[in-house]
């Protein structure tokens, strides 16, 4: 029951009217501007307004029993409450009209109890232990003074920990998702005595379906798995999941279906009885006894082969199957037509099919076209119990060998999930053959073939492990890789769902209602024709909350109109067909606005012809100073794209091939072309190469984050144990007026450094071979450190390093990949130097000297030179660096370096009088490092030493130049190794100059 029905039963039974300046208007009105947009709300202030008082005679049973009883009456309810049994108190009363339960329920409840009866009865009592702030509903301090993630709501698992903060009670909702039947498990576990209780599965409970990790690139999903020796790329089929409970009592198989939310929904896939029972073997003679009728009458086949003797509970994707596996709206009308029950749907008749790229929304093209040809099938991926034994321990090599053991694949009815194996540990004899590069092919394969995704499982994984969680891997999850088409909003609405999730009053809008332009040739013929939009499907979510409040304020300050059935498109400048099958927009835009919508694939909508975006986010909303809608794609253009990324010809290809071969012209090919499907999957495999390397370059810089964080630990580690350091105090870079952009001391309380440094090594640590004596050379390495695409290469040792126990082969073996490493996260080694773990990070941007590891570079006669300076390098960000030269932080003091160069200016105080700051006194002199190794060297020297002339200038006559601090100016290479192992101790004199 929703909100707009009980809202009439509640006004009849308090008894006020519902008409404009009832007291019960309210109750109607909800969801209007000047409501909170909770019914509960409503009805409490109604009742607190009323002079008749109530008294609470009703008990919590009485109560559960009226509530049991009023959802009986319900199509939709479980027919657990539907049909209970005959000893139960409800079964007398369950006959009785709504009106009558609600009416002896209401009028005992007092105005608090009856708005928490209310939201019950709605399955929704997030309004009330969420209530949006006191005296706010403006859309604009709600969205931007208000963050619904700031809020953390109760669950289901924080309710089942708080009764047992052991993790029994979770452990065994696992194995029974049923709140009864879990507390009776949790109840024998307790209670045993110390006698051990098995948690396994029961026919007829559902099992909690584990959740899927969202993959975002092969790279970060295999490396989600790093301690699996090998994974399964199993295919993700484009259907619904549905989890298959078989019981055989007195040799007739009982079933029981459960859909992915855990709802029952046995009668809803009754067309999918038939396979059950034949692939496995089961004499088919009565399916269901506790519903209207049997089943299977026509598979009556027996077989002594079937393995299942007494029970089964396996988890299959319910699909649409013809000669191919279908798209996934055609499982809609598939199911609405073999349903039993409420969902029972039937297509219309007298309605005539038109094409499918063309005409109005009234075809039911997307419903019809279910023949005889067409039908359910199963495609089974998994096995969670068989003949009383649970195999949720087992690995899923096991219980993936145990259900092909069971299963006859039946094609086109009954067949297993396709999947390739992924090593992580083995290497193939190619080198190129890495673990990513296999599973940027198979992804490349499965988007070639129109599929929906991979799901990525490890090999020695047990069912709903948390530890090595199943990996869902589809092209929209990856950033930037979806489907993304240019529409425009013509209307909008606050829609409860999403505004519960934002906590927000109906004066906010959450729902845009999307317009495709379908007349755009008829308006190129005829100027004075009016756009006409075919608006079908609508938009929710995507935006941050600054975002939506900016559209908010777009839409409410121009001059939008409210909807109504009538004349209400005399005043647009626009024509629309507003499709049936979604809820009236609150209010019009007299002008469309051009927005960017993002989606994964493309789907239809029961009853409906045209292609929409499935699970649709809106990215960007363009001003009409950018783009106006008529920038926005056509309703041709949209199909066509919605063709080509599902798989599907046009209806009318083979009209158009036939005038092609008459006129000698080329066809286009088809969307199953081979030659076509090629292109498209080596298309991909370029783009996840890129998108892999984007994730090695992130992971690199974390990685360096890392090691200098513990490079400059140690350094201070060391200074505290050194009497000359320790009897001068770490120099701090005092705040200089709003500037922020100065480096961050390195110094934390130990327990955050050390869980900030356990966290970032599991996270974001590579793979390396560690140097050992054997394969360092203490000479200078014959050749830098060169970083591809796909790999780094350890310097190889020169010829005449003194190695003889080193094998010839033994550099180059032990090469591996980027790719490969980032797979693998190894443990931090804490009897390692921080230099050695620098070396161990392979790094691109600070290529550490490991012929010295041991070399303290702040005590050479540069560092000397920096320990009372001010120190800002000068460098282009897009050039390459020095090569083989010494990290800056590790010979400039820590806190000493800034990033900006008027940063640098403030603390040698060099500022206009106007300008009054801080001081800071240790600053003695400060240091310009400038690379003149870049090819535009005259920029990177000019942009310092011109900003240093004009401000000296400046200060010229004034008694501010008496205190600025000298500035010297120094050349990059003096940061090498090679200069730094000279020891020159004339720095001024090797200057570029100085300045003041």
């Amino acid at each position: 029951m929703q909100e707009a029905r009980l809202a009439q039963y509640l006004a009849e039974i308090i008894g006020v009217s519902t008409s404009p300046g009832g007291r019960g208007n309210a109750l109607v009105n909800w969801n209007g501007e000047n409501a909170v947009g909770c019914l509960g709300n409503e009805v409490q202030d109604v009742l607190e307004k009323s002079t008749s008082t109530t008294e609470n005679t009703l008990s919590i049973y009485q109560v559960y029993a009226l509530l049991t009883e009023l959802a009986a009456t319900c199509a939709f309810s479980s027919p657990a409450y539907r049909y209970p049994s005959s000893s139960t108190t409800v079964t007398t009363m369950r006959h009785r009209p709504r009106r009558a339960i609600l009416r002896e329920l209401f009028s005992a409840l007092s105005p608090v109890e009856a708005s928490v009866a209310t939201q019950i009865i709605l399955k929704d009592l997030r309004p009330l232990l969420y209530p949006l702030p006191d005296g706010q509903t403006h859309y604009t301090a709600l969205l931007l003074q208000h963050n619904s993630n700031a809020l953390t709501t109760l669950t289901l698992s924080n309710a089942m920990y708080a009764w047992d903060n052991r993790g029994r009670f979770s452990a065994a909702f696992r194995v029974r998702a049923r709140l009864a039947d879990a507390a009776l498990l949790y109840e024998q576990m307790c209670f045993t005595d110390g006698r051990y209780v098995p948690l396994k599965p029961r026919v007829g409970v559902a099992v909690q379906i584990p959740k899927c990790v969202k993959g975002q690139g092969c790279i970060q999903s295999l490396r989600l798995l790093s301690e699996s020796k090998k994974v399964w790329a199993e295919t993700k089929y484009d259907g619904e999941r549905a989890q298959i409970h078989v019981e055989i009592i007195s040799g007739e198989p009982q079933i029981t279906i459960y859909s992915k939310s855990g709802r029952e929904s046995t009668m809803d896939r009754i067309a999918i009885h038939p396979y059950v029972a034949r692939r496995f073997r089961i004499v088919e003679k009565s399916l269901m006894q506790f519903i209207l009728r049997t089943i299977c009458d026509a598979f009556q086949l027996k077989s002594d082969a079937s393995r299942v003797k007494k029970n089964v509970i396996v988890e299959a994707e319910m699909v649409a199957y013809s000669d191919t596996l279908g798209q996934f709206w055609r499982i809609r009308s598939l199911i609405g037509s073999t349903a039993v029950g409420p969902r029972h749907t039937k297509p219309s008749k007298g309605v005539p099919l038109e094409p499918e790229d063309g005409g109005s929304q009234c075809s039911l093209d997307s419903n019809a076209s279910d023949d005889s040809a067409r039908h359910l099938a199963l495609v089974f991926f998994d096995v969670l119990m068989l003949d009383d034994a649970s195999l949720l321990d087992s690995s899923y090599s096991v219980r993936r060998q145990t259900l092909e053991s069971i299963v006859r694949v039946i094609p086109g009815h009954s067949m297993l999930a396709q999947r390739q194996a992924i090593s992580t540990i083995q290497r193939s004899p190619n080198k190129d053959v890495t673990p990513d590069k296999q599973l940027r092919d198979a992804f490349a394969r499965n988007i070639a073939d129109h599929q929906e995704g991979l799901v990525l499982k490890a090999d020695e994984a047990k069912y709903n492990e948390r530890q090595l969680p199943w990996i869902k891997l589809k092209r929209d999850y990856i950033p930037g890789y979806g489907d993304t088409v240019d529409l425009v909003i013509v209307g909008a609405a606050w829609e409860k769902e999403r505004a519960r999730e934002l906590r927000v009053a109906p004066t906010a809008y959450t729902t845009f209602y999307l317009g495709v332009l379908s007349n755009r040739e008829v308006m190129k013929a005829d100027p004075r024709t009016l756009p006409h939009f075919e608006v079908y499907f609508t938009v929710s979510y995507g935006l941050s909350r600054e975002a939506l409040e900016e559209l908010n304020f777009v839409i409410k300050s121009s001059d939008s109109i409210v909807y109504t059935n009538d004349n209400f498109s005399r005043s647009l400048s626009y024509q629309f067909n507003l499709f049936a099958g979604i809820p009236r927009p609150t209010i019009l835009l007299r002008e469309p606005l051009l927005v960017e919508i993002f989606g994964a694939g493309f789907t239809k909508a029961p009853h409906n012809k045209f292609y929409e975006l499935r699970f649709p986010r809106l990215t960007k909303v363009y001003r009409a100073s950018e783009r106006t809608w008529a920038d926005g794609m056509t309703l041709t253009e949209l199909q066509e794209i919605a063709h080509n990324i599902v798989g599907r010809d046009p209806s009318d290809k083979d009209v158009e091939d036939w005038c092609n071969e008459i006129w000698g012209k080329p066809s286009a090919p088809g969307a199953k072309c081979p030659l076509k499907r090629k292109r498209v999957e080596q298309l991909w495999i370029k783009k996840l190469e890129e998108v892999d390397n984007k994730e090695c370059i992130k992971a690199i810089g974390k990685s360096e984050s890392s090691a200098r964080k513990r490079v400059m630990a140690d350094q201070n580690k060391d200074g505290e144990n050194d009497t000359q350091d320790a009897a001068r105090p770490l120099k701090r870079l005092k705040a200089l007026g709003s500037v922020t952009n100065l480096t961050d001391q390195f110094q934390s309380s130990a327990s955050h450094h050390s869980s900030s440094r356990k966290r970032r090594s599991v996270e974001t640590s590579l793979r390396t071979e560690r140097p050992t004596a054997a394969t360092v050379s203490r000479s200078p390495p014959s050749k830098q450190y060169t970083c591809t695409q796909r790999e780094y290469h350890l310097p190889s040792p020169p010829a005449s390093s003194p190695a003889p126990e080193m094998k010839p082969t033994e550099s180059t073996a032990k090469r591996s990949t980027l790719h490969e490493t980032l797979l693998h996260n190894p443990r931090q080694m804490k009897s390692e130097s921080a230099e050695q773990q620098l070396f161990n990070t392979l790094s691109v941007k600070h290529e550490v000297d490991v012929t010295a590891p041991s070399v303290k570079w702040a005590d050479t006669p540069l560092g000397a030179f920096l320990r009372n300076a001010v120190v800002w390098i000068s460098r282009n960000p897009h050039s390459h660096k020095l090569v083989r030269r010494v990290p800056s932080y590790m010979i400039v003091p820590a806190a000493q370096q800034v990033y900006g160069l008027e940063s640098f200016l403030q603390a040698c105080r060099w500022c206009t009088p106007d300008k009054v700051i801080p001081s800071c006194d240790w600053v003695q002199l400060g240091v310009v490092f400038v690379d003149d190794n870049d090819s535009d060297v005259n920029q990177w020297m000019d942009y310092p030493l011109k900003t240093l002339l004009e401000r000296r200038s400046s200060l010229l006559g004034t008694t501010s130049l008496s205190d600025c601090k000298p500035v010297w100016v120094l050349s990059m290479r003096m940061l090498s190794y090679d200069e730094l192992r000279t020891n020159s101790s004339d720095i001024e004199g090797r200057a570029i100059c100085k300045l003041g």
